[in-house]
């Protein structure tokens, strides 16, 4: 990507929203470049949307809020391949709405935008600066980002008016297991209470966790507590059990007795009856001597 898409990106989606207001474009040459009420049947999805999730709740309460105010904030769009009609980049959750009212038109920004890479970055932006995403879709929207920009964490947190620490704390979150994501998306857990976890290395023991913050609706505060004596604690060893030594027969140990009268010396015997070996201790040099002449006297 050039120097230049970085910083176009950078300045927001303020820096290429026109002011001015129209009423219902005649044709789509018209209306580019242009804040008017399009026809809803004019529209087509942005295939690059980061939202994935739609909290019925909150859906309810935009087409509550619609219905009896209108949509105040328009969506933007741009011109669509074929020149036909328009192609969302922004609003999703407002054009639903407005279908689902069975309106027929919705005021939109129509925004100059020729390629899928910028396209895709004032989607994210635009999504990313409402609030309008759950911890993961947020997350994953900051790595389509940097992937589809060549955007490093610091660019990225600029372009979306973030600072470094807040984007590189969204992108960890992906590292979490797939149960826990699950719950990020669907509302059933906090970030702040998901960010503890990624403290954990063991990822059955971030499971644990997570289990425990569920049943017993823990505070982030007693989350991160909790992370803290998990990481900190160490599995302790069970000492080696002591292996019990197996009792000589009693004619080995009476064989050990005449050797140790014979010899003058201590004598064990080491083994099983069916292989092992035999030992003499000796204390010193002349102790050895005579032992060593003790054996060829026998020969």
């Amino acid at each position: 990507m050039t120097a230049k898409k970085k910083n176009r990106l950078g300045k927001g989606l303020g820096a290429i929203i026109p002011e001015n207001i129209e009423e219902v474009p005649e044709d789509v040459e018209e209306a580019t470049r242009k804040v008017a009420d399009i026809p809803l049947d004019m529209i087509i999805a942005n295939k690059h949307n980061p939202r994935k999730e739609f909290n019925e709740v909150a859906m309810e309460e935009l087409r509550s809020s619609i219905e009896q105010h209108g949509v105040i904030q328009p969506i933007t769009v741009r011109k669509s391949e074929d020149e036909k009609g328009f192609e969302l980049i922004a609003g999703e959750r407002r054009l639903k709405a407005t279908k689902d009212l069975g309106m027929e038109k919705i005021p939109a920004y129509v925004l100059p935008i020729k390629t899928e890479v910028e396209m895709l970055g004032l989607a994210l932006i635009e999504n990313v600066q409402r609030e309008d995403l759950n911890p993961i879709e947020e997350a994953e929207a900051y790595m389509m980002l940097a992937e589809k920009f060549d955007l490093s964490h610091k660019e990225v947190a600029k372009s979306v008016g973030k600072s470094r620490t807040t984007i590189s704390n969204a992108l960890r979150l992906l590292d979490l297991p797939d149960q826990i994501k699950k719950d990020l998306r669907n509302g059933e857990l906090r970030a702040g209470h998901a960010r503890p976890i990624l403290k954990i290395e063991d990822k059955e023991k971030q499971k644990t966790l997570w289990q425990k913050i569920k049943k017993r609706n823990l505070s982030v505060r007693e989350v991160e507590k909790l992370a803290r004596q998990i990481k900190n604690s160490k599995k302790t060893k069970k000492p080696p059990k002591k292996t019990k030594k197996k009792k000589k027969p009693p004619y080995i140990k009476e064989f050990e007795e005449r050797a140790m009268h014979a010899v003058d010396a201590k004598v064990r015997v080491r083994g099983t009856t069916d292989k092992g070996k035999l030992e003499i201790e000796y204390y010193s040099s002349d102790d050895l001597n005579r032992l060593m002449e003790l054996i060829d006297s026998l020969g």
